[in-house]
């Protein structure tokens, strides 16, 4: 029988990110700017924020943790690596004046070229079978959500922070772009750069503005929502010794589809090859990326 209490709160989890990267993009769009690296713009502040949150939890136990830190450290670090990517992709299509598709797709795959290399050394420092990075502790601050009974409480309030903080978002980027003269200066340097050039609009100064704070939205505050949907922690299963697990095959954790019979080196990267146990699905723990995610942020 179809919930409807149950199905909204899982259409909100599937739309939320989705709000903050169209949110993004809408900004970078009115400036003129096509900005298609935004895959990788979202891998970048992924892999950054994983990163702040791994050694900040490798520095302090679970239960000193500070809440701000624990949330504050992943969310600056994925800002950060975003508007590194902004800037990146300003410099070449706005100042070196190059090909702005060319540039997106580039930066889509030096993305995610950051980002593998980035988690498969995360990945050998946890020193674990299972490649996987355990974020539970800040998972756990990033999902929580005010405790109310009820349908009400089940529709409307069972989410983290940052799904009402992207409704405020993008509503606020619609007040910005239709009743403000700095929105109404962006559009026209989007609609005519030339004309706005005229009217004395700095030209250069708003498509960095618009370009930069759309992918912090895209790609640093949506990758901070992963901690809240995507990253779940799982509690760690019995272990069993490794000679009694039913070894399948042999794979990089960064080119999980290509399998090898036999141990060894990767030949894509500098790493040693991971064993695929028959009870892997039941037994890993660490942080989940479901796959439904991880196509509506465009990552391939």
């Amino acid at each position: 029988m179809f919930d409807l209490a149950s199905f909204l709160p899982r259409a909100v989890m599937q739309g939320i990110p989705l709000l903050y990267g169209s949110t993004g993009e809408i900004l970078t769009e009115k400036s003129g700017n096509l900005n298609l690296g935004i895959p990788g713009v979202m891998y970048v502040g992924g892999i950054c924020g994983v990163i702040g949150a791994f050694f900040y939890e490798q520095s302090t136990s679970a239960a000193n943790m500070n809440a701000f830190l624990a949330i504050g450290i992943p969310m600056l670090c994925s800002l950060l690596g975003s508007l590194l990517m902004g800037l990146l992709y300003c410099l070449l299509t706005v100042t070196l004046r190059a090909n702005q598709n060319v540039t997106g797709l580039a930066l889509t795959t030096f993305g995610v070229g950051i980002g593998n290399f980035f988690g498969g050394s995360l990945i050998k420092l946890t020193d674990s079978e299972v490649p996987s990075i355990a974020l539970s502790a800040t998972s756990a601050y990033f999902s929580k959500s005010l405790s109310v009974g009820g349908w009400f409480g089940q529709v409307f309030l069972s989410y983290g922070f940052l799904a009402y903080l992207a409704i405020i978002i993008a509503l606020f980027a619609s007040y910005f772009l239709k009743h403000t003269r700095t929105g109404l200066h962006l559009r026209a340097v989007g609609e005519s750069a030339a004309t706005a050039d005229a009217a004395g609009i700095n030209v250069t100064k708003y498509k960095y503005f618009a370009t930069c704070i759309g992918s912090m939205i895209a790609g640093g505050i949506i990758s901070a929502a992963g901690f809240t949907w995507v990253a779940k922690a799982e509690p760690p299963a019995e272990k069993t010794s490794t000679a009694e697990r039913k070894i399948l095959f042999w794979y990089d954790p960064m080119y999980p589809n290509t399998r090898f019979d036999k141990p060894g080196k990767s030949p894509f990267m500098d790493m040693d090859l991971v064993p695929k146990y028959a009870d892997e699905e039941s037994s890993a723990s660490g942080v989940r990326i479901d796959p439904t995610q991880t196509q509506n942020l465009g990552v391939k």
